[in-house]
């Protein structure tokens, strides 16, 4: 006979806290609405997602994408509209379903991704938004190209906390463990992200990428071209050296008639003459010979995954014979 008022007395004060919840939750509501009208669309998003933890309800998801799209919180927004579409399934009608889907693939092409190491348990958090708990087992998108700040927390300290910088289409991987601390200094530069298959869909890694080294081939291939331009140069001098001595024997020589005392400047000429031959021709066989191994070490970088503009370099006509032109 006891049991009775008992459960009565449970089920008042479970009523209670729902009626507490759903009063917070349409406050909640209220700000974010107000928010979003004077155009502080973060505060906005916020709002709507405080709603949505009291009162899970698929709809405000809708708000919480428009609001953070708006704010251009890309990541959030993505993955919010996602959220709204797999949790309201075929009761969101069909033309909301077209222009969300057509948002989705919109933001997709503003978005990169983040794989994060985080320690059990801890909060992420990223530009002051709750994405997940660790272990996370999805990729977080987040708007790219700008800084973003990335922590971890627990029991509201701040366990580890990183500044970092992702390209879209791409996926970084970062490392909140604490006891994997970093420099600032290294914290501050941007993450080293790979490409994302599946037309900028997050792929899963087991490690951050590694810098590829230079290629064997383009050391060689600079090294050909320093000397071959250096050796241009040279034929460039020694043939306006001789250009000179061309210059004397004319003087010398009258009518085209030489004695046996201008053998000497001659020789001389003719000495300037063909060594700069032999530079030009030498110099831009080496110059070219560069450009290939250039070529081909950009290439075989390519193969590997790096992802750098390769050295353009061009011999081009100048005076006193090729000029090496390059652009970095």
């Amino acid at each position: 006979m006891v049991l009775a008022p008992v459960l009565c007395l449970l089920f008042a004060v479970g009523s209670s806290r729902a009626g507490e919840e759903e009063a917070a939750a349409k406050a909640a509501f209220a700000q974010g609405k107000a928010a979003f009208a004077d155009e502080r669309f973060t505060e906005a998003a916020d709002g709507f997602r405080e709603a949505y933890k009291l009162k899970s309800s698929w709809k405000l998801l809708y708000n919480i994408g428009q609001a953070e799209t708006a704010g251009k919180r890309y990541g959030p927004a993505l993955e919010a509209f996602e959220r709204y579409l797999a949790e309201g399934g075929d009761e969101v009608s069909q033309e909301r379903q077209t222009a969300v889907q057509k948002e989705i693939a919109r933001l997709r092409g503003m978005v990169g991704f983040l794989k994060v190491t985080a320690p059990k348990g801890a909060v992420v958090i990223v530009d002051g938004v709750e994405r997940g708990i660790a272990p996370l087992d999805r990729e977080l998108p987040v708007t790219a190209s700008v800084r973003i700040a990335v922590k971890a927390t627990a029991d509201g300290e701040i366990l580890a906390e990183k500044n970092m910088q992702v390209s879209g289409g791409r996926t970084a991987e970062i490392d909140l463990t604490p006891d994997n601390p970093k420099s600032n200094d290294e914290l501050d530069h941007p993450a080293i992200a790979r490409e994302a298959s599946d037309g900028g869909q997050a792929t899963p890694s087991t490690a951050s990428t590694p810098s590829t080294p230079p290629s064997p081939l383009k050391t060689w291939g600079w090294v050909s071209v320093g000397i071959g331009g250096a050796l241009l140069v040279g034929g460039g001098i020694t043939g306006g050296l001789a250009l000179g001595k061309n210059g004397d024997v004319e003087k010398a020589c009258e009518d085209g008639v030489c004695y046996e005392d201008d053998y000497g400047l001659l020789d001389s000429r003719d000495g300037l003459a063909t060594a700069s031959t032999v530079l030009i021709v030498s110099g831009g066989v080496l110059a070219a010979t560069g450009i290939v191994l250039l070529i081909a070490g950009r290439d075989k970088e390519t193969e590997v995954g790096a992802h750098h503009d390769a050295p353009v370099v061009s011999l081009l006509p100048g005076p006193g014979g090729l000029v090496l032109e390059g652009r970095f």
